[in-house]
């Protein structure tokens, strides 16, 4: 359980190896990336492709392409990218700002790439890694220092301390000091700067684990006379001790470093350093053999003799959910730094992956020949190592399934940890041996981009408007219909727009536009007219031109109106503006006080008799409620009729009158909304 709490240690070095390590870092060698180079924006609904070039090496290599937001989780792009270009499908990929795309040339790790360290007189019991990663500290007979990068039989340095079995050891996270527990009763911390012996602490029993807050100052010990005790150090003397009053099986600190885990032969305890009941947790029947905290403490999820998998809340105790394993059993668990994932080592020699949020197994990795009882995540959380008394090691890709690498020792394998880049793992075992083995592939050369972004669209915005001006009665004038004050249209899938306009037919007639008309109507006084699509510009511009001549005067007041704005194109229609300018028609209307009233060529209103004498005829320059009345030659009303709604779309009718009021003169008089003309008819016609 030691992988656990020393997961928490790697990751404060993480920074420190993103500038140290040469395959994560971006090197200057002679493979350079051209694109992306930093400061890109590539759009969801524009930049589907991204064409990834670099240069320095010839078309044939190989190389390796990934993309990352956080520079720690890396995501393959290509294996063996060739040509010295590749086009990147970035469809789905997650909105971010901090985009980077690294290019290396890798290759896959030899067996001179691993590092065998043999100097041990004894079964090499535990290992740490510093936080730098460069160095490596095991334990055997004595605590021995070595250089990550080179193995053999003798060590950097051997620190200070009898000759005896020792147990456990850790490296602190601020690199600073080494807890290292051992036969002899005693805990000690040695100071890496000068390689001494820091403090010494004497135990009743051998001490059998050691663990180390992330600030390096709380020290945990769990001993042979199932105890576990907590010292602030400088102290030597313990803080508080915890007895849970049952045979110690495991000890677990919680991330943080303020409470223990206790997992003993009746069931589980939750100490807090500070003192107080401990939370009980006692659902397993045949005693808790193990347990791991989730990153945030939150929870636990132990393992017991009973074969079952509980995860349990730490802080009441209450079960979360249990499963169980009906074959043989488990024998350790680990919960990913992520905290998605749940790995147990199972007697029946496979690992088995749990969702911590369901409780649903989600993957199985066999390939072990006996019981697997070490299990180690990456601090990526990527990959699981499993190790036991098959002596291999085998490491699976818990996003693929995919077998990455197995390794053998001559005797049991003990511990398992990984490096904290997570490249390399370290492991102890039986043999006197503990080797580094180099799992990931080895970066020749490489170079990452600064970083871009992959954003959705910025809002985009169009306004369409048409000029006004001002005529005499009967001049022409020339309409634009213009794009303003538009801003991110290159952005926007709208290819083309249609127009409808509407103008007032009583004021306007229309002689010409640039742009074909699709469709025309009457409505009451206006006509509507729908013109075909044109083509969207990405900025200002003026679109098309409708001219018109001016039929109704007298300072009348009109503009060519937006009706609707259809747009067409893939995307989703943007916010759109109109405006319309006024056209001011000047001329006479009125003389003598009586209405005139000019059709739409800029005639007046006629109204005429036919030859006949039988009727009048009506031509009328608006669209609206019309009503005719004929008048006797001592004013009296004799005769009155309205045009129907076929004849005010026409803009004309014809009435023919009753006989009895066509012998003598008569006065038709012809009004509108707007104005009023008449005409007198002899009698006798």
């Amino acid at each position: 359980m030691n992988i656990v709490i020393r997961w928490c240690l790697l990751a404060a070095a993480w920074i420190c190896l993103l500038a140290s390590s040469p395959s994560l870092t971006a090197q200057t060698d002679s493979l350079v990336l051209l694109y992306p180079a930093g400061g890109e924006i590539f759009y969801t609904n524009r930049d589907t492709l991204v064409t990834i070039r670099w240069s320095g090496v010839d078309d044939t290599t190989k190389v390796k392409l990934e993309w990352s937001t956080d520079q720690i989780q890396w995501n393959i792009i290509a294996d063996s990218a060739t040509s010295l270009r590749y086009d990147w499908d970035v469809r789905g990929l997650p909105l971010a700002t901090t985009y980077r795309v690294r290019v290396r040339q890798v290759r896959s790790p030899f067996a001179s790439d691993n590092v065998i360290y043999t100097g041990h007189t004894g079964p090499v019991f535990d290992g740490s890694w510093s936080p730098s990663g460069d160095r490596v500290v095991t334990v055997s007979r004595q605590p021995h220092i070595w250089d990550a990068g080179v193995g053999g039989a003798v060590p950097l340095v051997t620190l200070p301390s009898n000759s005896v079995d020792h147990s456990s050891v850790v490296w602190s996270a601020d690199s600073t000091r080494i807890a290292a527990g051992s036969a002899d009763n005693t805990a000690r911390t040695f100071d890496t700067r000068t390689n001494l012996l820091e403090y010494s602490l004497p135990h009743p029993g051998s001490v059998m684990d050691v663990m180390l807050d992330p600030l390096s100052t709380r020290l945990f010990t769990s001993a042979s006379d199932d105890r576990v005790r907590y010292f602030q150090l400088p102290q030597t003397t313990p803080n508080n001790t915890f007895t849970p009053t049952s045979t110690l099986l495991e000890m677990v600190v919680s991330h943080v470093g303020d409470r223990v885990l206790t997992c003993v032969d009746r069931g589980a305890r939750v100490y807090d350093i500070s003192g107080g009941l401990p939370v009980q947790f006692n659902a397993h029947q045949s005693g808790t053999l193990d347990g791991s905290w989730s990153p945030n403490d939150s929870l636990i999820c132990t393992i017991g003799g009973d074969r079952t998998i509980r995860l349990w809340n730490a802080a009441t105790g209450i079960e979360v959910w249990n499963a169980i394993d009906d074959r043989e059993g488990v024998r350790c668990v680990e919960f990913s730094p992520d905290g998605s994932l749940i790995a147990v080592g199972m007697s029946d020699s496979t690992v088995t992956i749990w969702d911590p949020a369901t409780g649903n197994q989600v993957a199985s990795y066999g390939g072990h020949f006996s019981q697997v009882t070490v299990v180690a995540w990456t601090p990526l959380s990527d990959l699981i190592a499993s190790a036991g008394v098959d002596n291999t090691v085998r490491v699976h890709d818990v996003r693929t399934g995919r077998l990455v690498g197995s390794y053998l020792h001559s005797a049991n394998v003990l511990t398992a940890q990984w490096s904290p880049e997570g490249s390399r793992l370290l492991t102890t075992s039986d043999d006197q041996t503990a080797v580094i083995w180099r799992v990931r592939e080895i970066t020749l050369q490489g170079d990452t981009s600064n970083v871009f972004s992959i954003s959705d669209p910025p809002p985009a915005y169009a306004r369409f408007t048409a000029t006004g001006d001002t005529i005499n009665l009967g001049d022409q004038t020339t309409i634009t219909v213009s794009l303003e004050a538009s801003y991110n249209l290159d952005l926007a899938d709208i290819d083309s727009v249609e127009f409808t306009l509407r103008y007032d037919g009583t004021m306007l007639d229309r002689l010409s536009s640039t742009q074909p008309i699709v469709s025309e109507a009457d409505s009451v006084n206006h006509q509507i007219v729908t013109f075909q699509a044109i083509a969207l510009p990405t900025s200002d511009a003026p679109l098309f031109t409708v001219t018109f001549r001016g039929t109704l005067g007298a300072d009348s007041v009109t503009s060519l109106h937006f009706s609707g704005v259809r747009q067409m194109g893939p995307g989703s229609p943007i916010p759109i503006g109109t405006q319309s300018d006024s056209i001011l028609i000047r001329g006479l209307c009125r003389a003598g006080g009586v209405a005139r009233l000019y059709n739409p060529i800029g005639v007046p209103l006629q109204i005429a008799a036919l030859p006949n004498g039988t009727g009048v005829m009506v031509d009328l320059a608006e669209s609206g409620p019309t009503k005719i009345q004929a008048y006797d030659l001592l004013g009296n009303l004799i005769w009155a009729d309205v045009a129907d709604d076929h004849e005010i779309r026409d803009r004309f009718f014809f009435r023919e009158l009753p006989h009895a009021i066509t012998g003598s003169g008569v006065l038709f008089v012809v009004t509108t909304p707007t104005q009023m003309t008449s005409l007198f008819l002899p009698g006798g016609r």
